[in-house]
């Protein structure tokens, strides 16, 4: 039997080659996004096997709502992809705009966790699988910008 798998972030780039892959390899898949028209060039490309669900992950209501208005056929979600996320500034931290931080965490922390918290007391008794590519990618990303940001220090072994 085929999973009903959520991606969210599925309008574009990873989201969409997800989805793509997901249908391809027979299961059925709700592809989440802010983006309702490119989710519906996806469900015209991926037949039934795909439900396009307009959704911001940003605004707690309207995941509560979209959630909520999936069609019975489509209430079960055995998988979750969270892959909604963005980056904004290429500035170091001290640098940086703290309108793009709050954006950066509401996007892919608050979000990503309450859209686990939504679907997770079903998933306690009957998920066999969860994803979250994000908290993977997040930490590497973090890693990185925190090697990028660190000022060098100069070697103790240098002569003066």
């Amino acid at each position: 039997m085929s999973e009903t798998i959520l991606v969210t972030g599925a309008s574009a780039g990873f989201g969409q080659a997800i989805c793509r892959r997901l249908v391809a390899d027979g299961h059925r898949v709700i592809g989440a996004a802010r983006r309702l028209d490119k989710l519906t060039a996806l469900q015209e490309e991926l037949g039934t096997a795909f439900f396009p669900l307009q959704m911001d992950v940003t605004d707690l209501s309207q995941v509560d709502h979209a959630l909520a208005s999936l069609p019975k056929a489509w209430e079960r979600i055995d998988v979750l992809v969270n892959n909604a996320g963005l980056a904004l500034g290429l500035a170091p931290a001290h640098e940086a705009e703290i309108v793009d931080w709050l954006t950066m965490i509401q996007t892919n922390i608050i979000g990503l966790t309450y859209l686990i918290r939504k679907s997770s007391p079903r998933w306690w008794k009957e998920m066999t699988v969860m994803l979250s590519i994000w908290g993977q990618l997040l930490e590497q990303c973090l890693i990185q910008e925190l090697m990028f940001m660190v000022p060098p220090r100069p070697s103790s072994n240098s002569s003066h």
